[in-house]
């Protein structure tokens, strides 16, 4: 037997001679080829253009109807004004496109990477017998903030919730566990400034300018040198990078003014240059003036400088200082004090007459009168002050004041010569010198001025000395980061593996300088808290490092933080009546259903129900099938649809040992959580659902965490509802 009909189509036969034109390929059916891994795969074998354009094409060709049968439609054109066959074909061009197309859609829905339908995805994952589990619910952290001295007692199951929107409910909350709250627990603020030693060797500040983060035990002694016994706690907290940006982000007040110290900056500042912080703005001081540090405790050394640089700045009320330090200083392990000289004198006689103007009978300029009283020539270059323990000034200066009992200080300057003097009395005295008399202070000295060293016109004495605030407390360099919190305060209610909130402004990773963002991050406290009674300032560890790096002003611990899962308790509410058979299914009323992570770590689950049934008083258990539950188990499954409807299905156990009479089911307590909730990115606090007796105050904000249900997901607190 002979087939009349062919089973395929062959290509065509080549054109018989080499000039020959091929002929085109039909516009369809068409081929589909996809590449693997693909989130879409194409399946169309056409589309309303591409079979319009083939039937048109086949209408047209001579053996429409075979090799016997004339084609009734060789006198046809294609746009023949009227023409109803090209409609004609349009209409099953339009027909099979609408075929294909959804062609093409089931053939993606029937593989998990390119499936766009929940449905699909359930069917697919029936057919090796499994079936997800709801999502968990959202979980977030509240910062609770109490009334100043008080303590709060924060119940298990707290509400609390984001303010509601339009066509939104509010999303609630609840805590997981109870706790106590601590006023001084609050909003600890992060240590931003520190007491440093401003005075100690400028290699040191170059060194922590340009730490080398393989070689933390040097750093350690260089921070030691400049923070003293909390050096260690502080270097702790510094938080270094590689090359390019080894550097620590000092604040603005240190080297005149330089934000970042690095080796460049260092050469612009010179490495010879100190810059001291005064606390206030009305130190009086200018370019130019000049400064007494005084060193150690029996103030056994004293150092003369020039003040290169004044800069005040009004946001920190502080005044910064810059001079030049030829020679390095000893200075006696940095108990420095600093003066200002109010004072600027001339030593007496400065303004007398020239010698050589005064007559003979006084200068004895002719060698005639060798009694003349002032034959010194105070005005050869050779003549010096005489040494004494006491000098007389040009003028009366009330500002200088010394006494045995509470001297000040003094220094005689000319040209590089300079001398430091104890002034053990200052008072006002008449003076008869120079050929000139006049009523002077006169200074009294603890040691005597040297012979060979001061002129009489040209030195200059600087005296009255006010006592200069050091502002030691300077801003902390770098940004918070790490495992190592410095806090400030002493705060001994810290507990570890205590849950907290770090909240500040970011920094930017590369040049730790501010950015406009703020940001708030969970942590664990790994261990005890660090108490420094000595320094005011407390020590914590994480359990893992900061995601982020923050600016150290302004950055504060919340550590009144309660774990809270999204859902609203619901207390007994009744399922129905049954009249005793088996297998019997009721709805929740209020859906959907709140499912919570699994804290069973062999659970065969990930998620755990919050639902808890009764029948006739008598709690049931409810099991993921029903298949392999013994006949007299009081057991129950519960399944959701997509629109988050709970149904509940109870086995065929009696309700008592004997018998299967009427009874009523109830919910006797689950959680149920709203689909569509009032949450916004930008909410800034949670709404309170119960108050607490006094002193309750308000809710901060809660945090984002990551919670798992049928796929990992970040939701968060007052966020979505976490449905299936």
């Amino acid at each position: 037997m002979i087939a009349k009909t062919r089973l395929c189509v062959l290509p065509p036969e080549p054109p018989s001679s080499c000039c020959g034109v091929p002929s085109p390929p039909p516009a369809a059916p068409l081929t589909p080829f996809n590449q693997p891994g693909l989130s879409a795969i194409q399946y169309r074998i056409g589309t309303f253009t591409s079979f319009r354009r083939a039937m048109l094409d086949m209408v047209a060709l001579p053996k429409l109807l075979g090799d016997t049968r004339p084609n009734p439609f060789s006198d046809w054109r294609e746009k023949t004004d009227g023409d109803y066959q090209t409609a004609f074909i349009e209409l099953w061009a339009y027909l099979s496109d609408i075929l294909t197309f959804y062609q093409e859609r089931i053939a993606n829905e029937a593989f998990l990477p390119t499936a766009t339908q929940r449905d699909s995805l359930l069917r697919l994952a029936r057919l090796i017998d499994y079936r997800p589990s709801p999502g968990a619910a959202a979980i977030g952290l509240l910062a609770f903030t109490v009334e100043k001295g008080q303590t709060l007692t924060v119940p298990k199951g707290f509400r609390a919730g984001s303010k509601a929107q339009p066509a939104r409910p509010a999303a609630v909350f609840e805590t997981s566990a109870a706790f106590t709250a601590l006023a001084n627990s609050n909003a600890i603020p992060l240590s931003a400034v520190a007491p440093i030693d401003q005075f100690a060797p400028l290699a040191n500040y170059a060194s922590l300018a340009n730490p080398d983060p393989h070689h933390t035990d040097t750093l350690a002694g260089v921070v030691a040198s400049l923070y003293r016994d909390a050096g260690a706690t502080y270097a702790r907290s510094f938080h270094l990078q590689a090359a390019p940006f080894g550097s620590l982000v000092f604040p603005a007040t240190f080297f005149g003014g330089i934000g970042v110290l690095n080796t460049e900056s260092l050469k612009l500042a010179g490495a010879n240059t100190r810059t001291v912080v005064l606390k206030g703005i009305n130190n009086r001081l200018a370019t130019g003036d000049h400064v007494l540090a005084v060193a150690g405790a029996q103030q056994e050394e004293q150092y003369l400088f020039q003040i290169t640089s004044v800069s005040v700045d009004k946001t920190s009320a502080t005044t910064t200082l810059t001079w030049e330090e030829t020679s390095p200083p000893d200075y006696q392990g940095g108990n420095v004090t600093v003066y200002a000289f109010r004072v600027r004198a001339g030593v007496f006689g400065n303004t007398a007459p020239r010698h050589e103007s005064l007559p003979a009978t006084l200068n004895n300029s002719d060698g005639n009168h060798i009694s003349a009283p002032f034959q010194t020539n105070w005005d050869d270059p050779a003549y010096r002050i005489p040494s004494s323990t006491t000098l007389f000034l040009d003028s009366v200066y009330d500002k200088i004041q010394a006494t045995t009992q509470s001297p000040s200080w003094a220094a005689l300057k000319s040209d590089d010569n300079f001398n430091i003097f104890s002034v053990t009395d200052a008072r006002q005295a008449g003076n008869s010198d120079y050929a000139i008399t006049s009523k002077v202070t006169r200074l009294t000295f603890a040691a005597a001025i040297p012979s060979d060293k001061y002129p009489l016109r040209t030195t200059m004495v600087l005296a009255g000395t006010e006592r200069l605030e050091l502002g030691n407390n300077l801003p902390l360099p770098g940004a918070v980061a790490g495992l190592t919190l410095i806090l400030s305060g002493i705060h001994s209610e810290l507990q570890a593996g205590q849950q907290v909130i770090v909240r500040g402004t970011l920094a930017d990773p590369a040049t730790q300088q501010p950015t406009p963002l703020a940001n708030a991050e969970p942590a664990v406290l790994a261990g005890a808290p660090a108490l420094d009674e000595t320094n005011g300032i407390t020590t914590v560890t994480l359990k893992r490092p900061l995601v982020k790096q923050y600016v150290r002003a302004g950055a504060v611990l919340l550590a009144n933080v309660a774990e809270a899962t999204q859902g609203e308790t619901i207390k007994d509410e009744v399922l129905g009546s049954s009249d005793g058979s088996a297998f019997q299914s009721y709805r929740l009323r209020k859906n959907p259903l709140t499912w919570l992570a699994s804290s069973d770590p062999e659970g065969l689950s990930s998620v755990q129900s919050t639902l808890q049934a009764q029948v006739n008083g008598v709690l049931w258990k409810e099991r993921p099938t029903l298949l392999e539950s013994a006949p007299d188990a009081q057991e129950y499954t519960t399944s959701q649809d997509d629109s988050g409807q709970t149904t509940l299905t109870f086995g065929d156990a009696p309700v008592d040992e004997t018998t299967f009479a009427p009874a009523t089911a109830r919910a006797w307590e689950f959680r149920a959580t709203s689909r569509r909730t009032g949450f916004s990115s930008s909410s800034t606090a949670c709404r309170v659902f119960r108050k607490l007796p006094t002193p309750w105050l308000q809710l901060e904000a809660p945090i984002r965490r990551a919670s798992i249900g049928f796929a990992p997901m970040l939701r968060p607190a007052c966020g979505p509802s976490a449905g299936p």
